[in-house]
């Protein structure tokens, strides 16, 4: 495990842009080449997203590892669809919360590779001995499971249920990419439009209901995990107060396209061990 330093992070951040644009060339290329297989991405929008955690403020301070009340689990490893968002978005979490990371993602794609590997050049100049890893077969992740502290599983739920039947650690479930839609009205059918649209573009999933038996959609929506993020369309202000007080929802959106401002987010707290010390 290496020695945490904040500035040292930075420093890291720093480096990957100048990398990035040192490597336009074989990044677009790597961008072109992920294209046959249907995924765009935009190099600008990878550099604004590695931009933004310049100036993060991390839950985890050195002083925290010093007097062991609080530190990373250790050795990660994140199932996921393989876009770049949440690949950047977990590498950079876990330097923020002193974790090492195995990426097990479900494309693997060339621009991925080339953003992990500018990240592993920037840590090794800046003498910062995190391991970051790239699987492309899960199978070896239940193989070789006792290697790791904690999972993550990003995407459909149904997913995660397979998951953890096999791998038998602690796993955390987070719903990015995947949500669950009520709409008891026809009048909503415009915005049900645009949320497949976004969906198709995006590879996001989602499981739509329309039953008149709210308890029915409540026991669907909670029968896997309480993680979910929820859309629900409705003029009937009685049926909408139900399904916020009885849906287990990480987010619910009342008549609001879930998609504006949706982003992968990695809870810092997800990744973190406290101790209490007495």
């Amino acid at each position: 495990m290496y020695i945490y330093d904040l500035d040292k992070i930075k420093n890291v951040l720093l480096g990957v842009i100048k990398g990035i644009e040192q490597n336009k060339w074989t990044l677009n290329k790597a961008i072109e080449e992920d294209k046959k297989i249907g995924y765009t991405e935009d190099l600008d929008k990878i550099k604004e997203s590695i931009n933004s955690y310049l100036n993060y403020n991390s839950q985890l301070t050195i002083q925290d590892i010093k007097n062991q009340s609080m530190d990373g689990y250790g050795n990660i490893a994140i199932i996921y669809d393989g876009s770049v968002e949440i690949t950047i978005e977990s590498i950079i979490k876990v330097l923020y919360t002193h974790n090492n990371i195995t990426l097990v993602p479900n494309l693997n794609l060339s621009i991925n590779n080339c953003i992990v590997e500018i990240i592993t050049q920037e840590l090794k100049k800046n003498k910062y001995n995190t391991n970051i890893e790239i699987c492309d077969d899960i199978n070896k992740i239940y193989s070789n499971q006792n290697m790791f502290d904690i999972a993550i599983f990003v995407g459909d739920k149904y997913e995660y249920k397979k998951f953890k039947t096999r791998f038998y650690k602690d796993v955390v479930y987070n719903p990015y990419g995947y949500i669950s839609v009520y709409a008891d009205s026809s009048d909503f059918k415009n915005i049900l439009v645009q949320l497949d649209k976004i969906a198709y573009i995006n590879n996001f999933g989602i499981e739509y209901y329309n039953e008149t038996n709210l308890e029915e959609v409540i026991s669907k929506i909670n029968e896997i995990t309480f993680h979910n993020t929820v859309a629900i369309f409705t003029k009937d202000s009685k049926k909408a107060t139900e399904l916020i007080y009885k849906l287990k929802a990480d987010k619910i959106f009342i008549n609001k396209n879930p998609f504006e401002e949706y982003k992968f987010e990695l809870n810092e707290e997800d990744l973190l061990m406290k101790k209490i010390i007495k």
